[in-house]
């Protein structure tokens, strides 16, 4: 062996290992001492090495074994990155090249193989979809022919080879959907803090403006407030890019924090607000939590940004098997339509969809806007095996 077993799980992918177990079992069924698995590379439209048994070894071509595979594989050149062997490429079936008769062309690969000492290869592509995506090539030193059983053999081994890409596509496919998924994710936890934070900001300054030409004693603990804004915002942001969502003990009361959330962002601007409880509060589990507080926090600061209005009203409303979140306000309102709403109400409505939640909106010009989210909570039991899952005690 030339590799230690750390160099070959840095080397070797799970596919690899798969793919190499297939192309060791087809070279050793047909007594062969040299095989090499070629796959498409698209970008290029061209066929290059991606594994190579060699001596009872399957060495994957990468960097690290490059030099190797030149010295003993190939015997000092260079390692080609196109397969030149048209026959079976193109007629997309098994194909046997007798290299001695084959080498005195000009094809420059079929030179090389009988250069090495080899005189028979057996090609065999690997279709999918009716595309050849790959080859497997079997060296033998000396003239070879195949029984009806071995062929049959080497095009089963060939057939596990496609399933094995194929899955490979399709979980790379899947990555990419989750990498999508998680960039909407973050994109959503982003524009709920850090626009938010911006807002609230926004908001105290232009106080603070207005307050330095009338009233600069007043000014400090608008200041202050800014900078508690700015610590919470950059506190939310960590929190979003590392992906930790909060404990059951941070936002089961969420009502407290979207209390907190509407005085540190109103306290002495001309806007009135409200914040009213319904029923009789109880715990909800975590993601319920924070998600209706972004989900408030985006409609507050809609409010503050867009609505131009005197009032607003916060109502939460827990009831047997729901809770629901009200905001209310008298401003100038807008033409219902996700289109037009922006970033924010299109991230309210997937957390309301993560939450398996209801969204209503109205509104009108000139008539103020109404955002409604009721959600079905789990109580009793449920409630408190949801807990022990996320490792936190029952609150009786």
């Amino acid at each position: 062996m030339f590799q230690t077993n750390s160099d070959r799980s840095v080397t070797e992918t799970e596919l690899d290992r798969s793919l190499g177990n297939l192309l060791q079992t087809m070279a050793e069924q047909l007594h062969s001492s040299s095989a090499a698995l070629w796959l498409l590379c698209t970008s290029s439209n061209a066929f290059r090495p991606r594994l190579v048994y060699l001596n009872g070894d399957v060495i994957p071509v990468v960097p690290q074994t490059i030099s190797f595979l030149e010295a003993q594989w190939l015997r000092g050149r260079s390692i080609p990155y196109d397969l030149s062997f048209e026959d079976h490429l193109c007629d997309r079936t098994p194909v046997i090249y007798n290299l001695e008769q084959r080498s005195s062309g000009a094809n420059v690969q079929y030179q090389l193989m009988h250069h090495l000492g080899f005189e028979t290869l057996l090609s065999v592509p690997l279709l999918l979809n009716l595309n050849t995506i790959g080859s497997f090539t079997i060296c033998f030193t000396q003239p070879r022919e195949f029984e009806a059983q071995e062929l049959a053999l080497v095009q089963a081994l060939a057939q596990q080879a496609i399933l094995g890409i194929q899955l490979l596509n399709q979980v790379d496919d899947v990555k990419q959907a989750a990498i999508y998924e998680e960039r909407n994710r973050l994109a959503g936890e982003i524009h709920d803090t850090l626009a938010q934070t911006f807002t609230g900001i926004s908001v105290q300054l232009s106080l603070a403006q207005w307050l330095i030409q009338h009233h600069p004693e007043a000014v400090t603990p608008i200041l202050s407030r800014v900078k508690e804004l700015s610590q919470l915002g950059l506190i939310e942001a960590h929190r979003a890019v590392w992906s930790l969502y909060p404990t059951s003990e941070t936002y089961t009361d969420f009502t407290q924090k979207l209390s907190q959330f509407i005085e540190q962002w109103t306290c002495d601007t001309l806007l009135e607000t409200s914040l009213r409880i319904l029923g009789t509060p109880f715990v909800v589990s975590s993601v319920i939590g924070h998600n209706l507080l972004k989900i408030g926090q985006e409609a507050i600061s809609n409010t503050l940004k867009h609505a131009h209005a005197s009032k607003l009203l916060v109502i939460v409303t827990y009831g047997s098997e729901t809770v629901s979140l009200c905001v209310r306000d008298n401003g100038q309102g807008f033409s219902i339509g996700f289109d037009n709403g922006g970033f924010g109400l299109i991230g309210i409505a997937r957390r309301v969809e993560l939450i398996g939640g209801q969204l209503s909106i109205h509104s009108q010009l000139k008539q103020g806007t109404e955002i409604r989210v009721e959600v079905p909570i789990q109580r009793d039991e449920d409630t408190k095996r949801e807990k022990a899952r996320e490792g936190v005690s029952s609150i009786r």
